[in-house]
């Protein structure tokens, strides 16, 4: 009897997760995400499923998906609750970044201690006074000086593209801009973007489709 059960249910679970995607489907990404790559993988989810409804929540912050009633979250940082999945969506780097109109009139640093002699803007969320960089060999500490902070990568991109001066930004916020990337062989830290959503049986059919459709649009397909 029980056999026949499991049967029943499983067959119930696949017919489920084979459905076409339809209703609300809720998304949390932090602010940078939400107003950079975000908008397009949506458009192109609701133009492909048309019985589908989406909510972002823009938080950053780490949400209680369960809690919040949240199907899909796409975060970077890693992952501490083991009744969650996690799926790999993107790596990014941190870097340096400017205008070209500021490199124009203010040069281009050739070596990360050049980086004093520059308008740095600080990014207290991702470092303090001192600022480490990597490369393939070494790791060097500088203390470039900054008159202006800024504490969110969304807004520090639009600082940047005014040419204000030279600073740290996720490369996923600077594609697609016209911000050139300083000291490409250094980086101040490396990740990756993954799609977190409650661990079950089997995936949503909405959530199978979006996180198909946001790997489409990364991979540039039609």
């Amino acid at each position: 009897m029980r056999g026949l059960e499991e049967i029943e249910t499983a067959e119930a679970e696949l017919s489920l997760s084979a459905a076409e995607p339809r209703g609300l489907l809720r998304i949390t990404a932090p602010g940078d995400v939400a107003h950079g790559m975000l908008p397009p993988i949506v458009s192109r989810f609701m133009a492909r499923f048309p019985r589908t409804r989406v909510e972002v929540v823009v938080a950053n912050r780490v949400v209680d998906l369960l809690a919040e009633g949240i199907h899909l979250a796409i975060r970077a940082a890693p992952l501490r609750d083991s009744s969650l999945v996690a799926r790999k969506f993107m790596p990014f780097s941190v870097g340096l970044w400017a205008s070209r109109g500021y490199l124009q009139s203010k040069g281009t640093p050739k070596t990360p201690a050049d980086l004093e002699d520059h308008a740095y803007l600080l990014f207290p969320r991702f470092s303090t006074q001192t600022l480490r960089l990597a490369d393939a060999r070494s790791r060097i500490e500088i203390k470039p000086a900054g008159r202006l902070a800024v504490d969110d990568p969304g807004t520090m991109r639009i600082v940047l593209l005014r040419g204000e001066g030279i600073g740290l930004l996720p490369d996923y916020l600077a594609r697609d801009t016209p911000l050139v990337r300083v000291l490409p062989k250094w980086t101040w830290m490396s990740g990756a973007l993954s799609f977190v959503y409650p661990g079950q049986r089997f995936v949503p059919a909405n959530v199978r489709a979006f996180i198909d459709t946001a790997l489409a649009v990364r991979d540039g397909a039609s």
